[in-house]
């Protein structure tokens, strides 16, 4: 009968503790990993909540100063000094210009007369939103007599100038040869009154 020789201690090697401890190792970095994701989540959606309180609330008051001002009887208008043109003599101008931060739907309103000749010594009047002094003609008007209220509907947001110029020829000369502009009034709308308000808010709100 042959006899069994038992293995040597070199070959009877145990791997079973190892890789249970590497197991082990694999298992906690998991874990320690979703924890770590787990408390960068709860973190994030705390902030989130905080931030969309506050917003809820600023959205709230915006709402209330909303509904103040829609109905609300009067918006108080700001008035600006009135105008008569100095030059008389030919191919001469004068001017002055009027500037306001303007809201969308508000209006800048004045009335005018003329006393000058017709279709040569003209009030022109200039408008621009966008701190540009020269501005885009919105209007010529001349004539013996000639009277009426000019009502420029601000049509966006901005620094709005308005320039009015008399400008005078070297043709002949006709009447007193002056223009005025007085009752200059700019004229906050409840429209552009609500747009203030959403500027104002502290969180950005599309409109």
């Amino acid at each position: 009968m042959e006899s069994i020789t038992p293995p040597t201690a070199a070959g009877n090697t145990r791997k079973g503790p190892r890789a249970y401890v590497l197991l082990f190792y694999i298992l906690l970095s998991v874990f320690v990993t979703n924890m770590i994701a787990m408390t960068c989540w709860i973190i994030r959606l705390k902030r989130d909540c905080d931030y969309y309180e506050n917003k809820s609330d600023s959205f709230n008051t915006t709402l209330s100063e909303i509904r103040s001002t829609v109905y609300s009887d009067d918006i108080d208008p700001t008035d600006y000094d009135p105008w008569t043109s100095t030059n008389h003599s030919d191919d001469s101008t004068s001017s002055i210009t009027y500037r306001v931060d303007a809201k969308s739907g508000d209006i800048f309103t004045f009335d005018y007369t003329t006393d000058t000749e017709r279709y040569s010594d003209e009030l022109q009047i200039y408008t621009s939103l966008d701190d540009d002094d020269t501005g885009t003609l919105y209007r010529k008007i001349s004539g013996l007599g000639q009277s009426g209220t000019i009502n420029y509907r601000i049509p966006r947001s901005g620094h709005l100038t308005v320039r009015c110029v008399y400008h005078k020829d070297g043709s002949i000369s006709d009447g007193a040869d002056l223009v005025r502009v007085y009752n200059v009034r700019y004229q906050p709308t409840k429209v552009g009154a609500i747009i203030s308000v959403l500027d104002d808010c502290p969180y950005y709100i599309t409109y």
